[in-house]
């Protein structure tokens, strides 16, 4: 029997609402192109908002052409005729738009189900419960099942796909943490848990920011349960940086004391919404030579004290830290590299998501940078090994924006993010998007 691969994107809600659309003319009230997740989707969803009535297969064909993806046309052309002449009936459409945008407020997992590898080998991996629920809801449509795939191999696939489910059920704890910086997922779908993620960068090349940031996204938008460790600056001052991050407030303003009256009632409102969050943001002040062992008792010391199981760890820094079983947190790359172990070992153990940072080589020699890999950018080899994820972070001031360098990952492609940091707010945003205004004071504060 050939291997065949179940795409969500092929088989879920989104295509029945791009079928309507292509036939009624645009998308649906309430649905825009960012809230597909699959590819294909996406591109024809952005495509009906721009051309509306006008859209046909020719034209849109034709803007294949136009963008230089040729290799693409015969497998769009092969699905857009499919999809126009599928039968989508209109009361069917609301549901299917609810669902849809539901999905799109967690695209890290629709992201995942939909990419190639298949349904039932992500179920069987990530093990994330909502993706039980959304396999069991419409993974089976009778109406997109036809001219997909044969007989025998459906009856094979969906076998293997129930079981999976299976396997999900069971586990549904399993579930992964994203960073919530929607560029950044889009390439390595955040960690898993026992999974250890590094972050390189040089001396205020925004380290610090993106560990806050990315502990920030995760408590308070997905509710997380995070604990931070910091090393290199007081609990005190990251807490300060927090509120920059949700009041949108100069972080400098904090050293000063320069807070007015509105700004004030801004902390107060962030406050106040936090009350009503399931999840935390638990800081812990550390010395600079700890060590993974002592951090994984400080973790069981802290779940208990706080009747919480910490979903994500960040570090802050791996730099100053000690490798176990030795003194002192002098920088020296053979110590780190033993160090980045040691995480590695801490995340299986714990099970849990860790995050952490480290100092990028500042000089590089001209034959470093010759022969490419990790230290043409300023990193170890020995250091990245034990890491899942490895960023580098290089900030480009010049040109206005922060390069990330995927450098290394499991089952994740090496590749470039373009972010724009907001050090005023401890924010990494999208470089496609305007940095946030500070709000300007009234007369009277």
């Amino acid at each position: 029997m050939p291997d065949v691969t179940l795409d969500l994107s092929n088989l879920g809600l989104e295509f029945d609402v791009i079928a309507y659309a292509l036939q009624s003319g645009g998308l649906p009230d309430g649905l825009k192109a960012e809230h597909f997740a699959g590819q294909k989707s996406r591109w024809i969803a952005e495509q009906l908002e721009i051309l509306g009535p006008t859209t046909s297969i020719p034209i849109l064909i034709s803007e294949l052409n136009r963008q230089g993806r040729d290799d693409e046309v015969n497998e769009y052309d092969a699905l857009l005729k499919r999809l126009v002449s599928q039968n989508v009936r209109p009361e069917q459409i609301p549901d299917a738009v609810d669902r849809i945008r539901e999905l799109s407020t967690g695209r890290k997992l629709a992201t995942v189900l939909s990419e190639r590898g298949g349904v039932a080998e992500k179920l069987k991996t990530q093990k994330v419960k909502e993706a039980v629920r959304s396999l069991e809801q419409f993974l089976f449509a009778e109406n997109l099942m036809q001219g997909i795939v044969n007989e025998g191999d459906l009856v094979s696939d969906a076998a293997e796909l129930k079981a999976a489910i299976a396997v999900a059920r069971m586990q549904e704890e399993f579930q992964g943490i994203a960073t919530g910086i929607g560029p950044l997922d889009e390439v390595i779908y955040g960690l898993l848990p026992n999974e250890f993620g590094l972050i390189s960068g040089g001396t205020g090349e925004g380290k610090s920011i993106a560990l806050l940031d990315i502990g920030m996204r995760n408590y308070v938008w997905n509710q997380k349960n995070v604990l931070g460790f910091t090393i290199e600056m007081a609990k005190q001052q990251q807490q300060f940086r927090q509120l920059a991050w949700g009041c949108g407030i100069d972080i400098h303003k904090f050293r000063t004391g320069d807070i007015t009256d509105e700004e004030n009632q801004r902390i107060e409102k962030f406050l106040d919404e936090l009350s009503g969050n399931d999840g935390i943001f638990h800081w812990v002040d550390i010395p600079e030579n700890i060590n993974a062992a002592q951090i994984e008792k400080k973790i069981i010391r802290a779940e208990r004290k706080m009747r919480r199981d910490f979903e994500l760890i960040v570090i802050d820094y791996l730099g100053i830290m000690s490798a176990i079983g030795r003194r002192g947190g002098q920088f020296d790359w053979d110590v780190m590299a033993e160090v980045s172990w040691n995480l590695h070992n801490l995340a299986r153990k714990v099970h849990k998501a860790i995050w952490s940072a480290v100092q990028k080589k500042e000089n590089i020699s001209d034959a470093e940078k010759r022969k490419g890999g990790l230290k043409s950018i300023g990193l170890s080899y020995l250091i990245a090994q034990p890491a899942d994820i490895v960023l580098i972070f290089t900030e480009k001031m010049l040109e206005g924006f922060m390069e990330i360098n995927v450098a290394k990952g499991r089952d994740v492609p090496k590749k470039r993010v373009k972010l724009k940091p907001d050090m005023r707010h401890a924010r990494l945003h999208r470089f496609d998007e305007p940095e946030p205004e500070e709000e300007e004071d009234d007369e009277e504060s």
